[in-house]
């Protein structure tokens, strides 16, 4: 059976959750036009960096779930008792529905399979099994962005992730280490200025995560637009700055 997009109603922009988010700090993803700069506010309240939808190419069912928040997720789980996509949360370790706590060997790595925005429907990346038929595969698209301010400054000071590998943050410190080899950034810094550490036990073999990679590189060129650099700017980081900053005009 070929994929069906499913209906906007369908959607999990038309989900009450995404509505009641989305009136409040999200703008979609859709074009150059819809991604000004972001303004880095670091006391703003940690949400989602990406608001992602699953859709079976079978039975067309959908899940909502978010990318990118290593700081208050392990990952994104396929529960098998709940037939879902999950963030598992980093203080409990265990699903928020059932209760169950997946090793790290057991979450999902996406990163090679959510793009940024929405897939061509004429090349679309297939993912695992749907959790709900077991029948189809599923595809995934990023469908909003929440401007969080900086990701590691917790408002109580703590850093709980430290010392802790996890794939979550594993994606995220793979997509800085890619963002500084194409900006030409020192990567001790960028991880020092997000106050995370390497996951050393499960950077081998690592995928980028294209819409994480963007955020990262957005979220530099804004606080180097600021006036208040704590990292080395680069020739190259300057260069696709002021290329970003003319675009905008």
């Amino acid at each position: 059976m070929p994929w069906v997009r499913p209906t906007p109603a369908s959607s999990g922009l038309a989900s009450p959750r995404c509505a009641r988010l989305a009136s409040r700090w999200r703008r979609p993803l859709g074009g150059p036009a819809a991604h000004p700069i972001p303004k880095v506010n670091c006391h703003q309240e940690f949400l989602m960096p990406y608001v992602t939808q699953s859709y079976c190419s079978f039975c067309t069912q959908s899940d909502e779930f978010a990318i990118g928040l290593w700081p208050e997720h392990l990952g994104v789980f396929i529960c098998p008792t709940c037939k879902t996509f999950v963030n598992v949360p980093l203080a409990k370790g265990q699903c928020s529905s059932c209760g169950y706590q997946p090793s790290i060997q057991e979450f999902y790595d996406y990163a090679p399979f959510i793009p940024y925005g929405r897939q061509d429907p004429n090349k679309i990346t297939f993912g695992p099994l749907c959790p709900k038929c077991q029948h189809g595969k599923v595809y995934f698209e990023t469908l909003l962005h929440l401007n969080v301010g900086r990701l590691g400054l917790s408002k109580d000071g703590s850093s709980p992730w430290l010392g802790r590998d996890y794939l979550e943050k594993a994606i995220f410190v793979h997509a800085v280490m890619g963002a500084c080899a194409e900006l030409d950034l020192q990567p001790d810094e960028i991880l020092n200025y997000y106050s995370v550490d390497v996951p050393h036990s499960l950077m081998t073999n690592r995928k980028l995560s294209q819409p994480i990679l963007r955020d990262i590189k957005y979220h530099l060129f804004a606080v180097a637009s600021s006036g208040d650099t704590p990292f080395q700017v680069s020739v190259k980081f300057k260069e696709e700055n002021d290329k970003l900053t003319r675009r905008a005009r």
